[in-house]
């Protein structure tokens, strides 16, 4: 499926909106959004709004581009062809969702960065699924062949079949060398697909603290461990809106602060998400998807 490229030239630079023909906005329900968004805008969820979806927020009011702007718009145009949506499948139907990044092409496969509790044998087991799929962002379906875990840090890296067509569909991200060490109220974006929208959406959040898998747990009510996951591991909490179906999504600190013609490089991914207010990433190095795709 062809890109759509859509949007005027900002008053700062020459960037503009692109979009996949992939890219419909719908709410959680699934519906399609009416209106869809406009050239300038992206979807987005908000921290501690209830809203079902289909709000999106304006790139480039006139005179107003902010620097945050700015880096949400070349970020989306650089990382969405990455970004990749799982479906989780039983007789057919779509039962459950994740996200994930691409982080290696080689010859005729992609290799994709996601949570291991989005493909793992127990959740296969446990839903009784029968199928997980990857959707790329030209809409394309492949099966997911999960290539190596590391339960401990929930994360696992999936491999997709792409063959001579690896080039154009396999654009891998970049991770941070180090961990980052954050502060009270700086700022994160993460890129994700919310479970029954078949639509992906920006979430921006503020730093808020760190938390253990466990404490996640028994403070947050969060999801009980699954086999092997570390209890003790650290998460980095923001004050974020994430829906399941993010778990894998890609994590990006703002601003950017990159230099100019180089990649943004992801801190992170999606752990999980309470679905209004509050969203955990696992932090991730360069290093990390080094193990998980040699």
């Amino acid at each position: 499926m062809a890109e759509l490229e859509s949007g005027a030239e900002s008053k700062d630079n020459d960037q503009k909106l692109i979009r996949s023909q992939a890219d419909l906005a719908r709410n959680l329900g699934g519906q399609e959004c009416n209106p869809q968004p406009g050239p300038k805008q992206l979807p987005v969820m908000e921290a501690g709004q209830m809203d079902i979806g289909c709000t999106y927020k304006d790139l480039s009011e006139a005179g107003a581009q902010s620097e945050n702007n700015l880096d949400l718009l070349s970020l989306y145009n650089q990382a969405r062809p990455s970004t990749v949506h799982f479906q989780l499948k039983r007789d057919g139907k779509v039962l459950g969702g994740g996200t994930g990044a691409m982080v290696k092409a080689e010859e005729n496969t992609c290799k994709i960065l996601t949570d291991n509790h989005v493909v793992s044998e127990h959740t296969k087991q446990t839903y009784k699924l029968d199928e997980i799929k990857v959707v790329t962002h030209d809409g394309t379906i492949y099966d997911a062949k999960v290539y190596k875990a590391d339960p401990g840090k929930d994360l696992a890296v999936v491999e997709i079949a792409t063959g001579d067509k690896t080039a154009q569909i396999c654009k891998p991200i970049e991770f941070v060398d180090t961990p980052v060490t954050f502060k009270e109220r700086e700022r994160a974006v993460t890129i994700g697909q919310p479970y029954g929208t078949g639509a992906f959406y920006t979430s921006e959040g503020t730093f808020n603290s760190q938390i253990s898998r466990q404490d996640a747990v028994t403070k947050l009510r969060a999801d009980k461990l699954p086999p092997n996951d570390n209890p003790d591991r650290r998460l980095d909490m923001f004050d974020m809106r994430g829906i399941r179906g993010y778990s894998g999504a890609p994590a990006y600190q703002l601003p950017l602060g990159k230099a100019e013609g180089e990649k943004p490089k992801a801190f992170g991914v999606v752990d999980m998400a309470d679905d209004m207010a509050r969203t955990l990433v696992t932090p991730v190095t360069a290093q990390d998807v080094k193990k998980l795709t040699d």
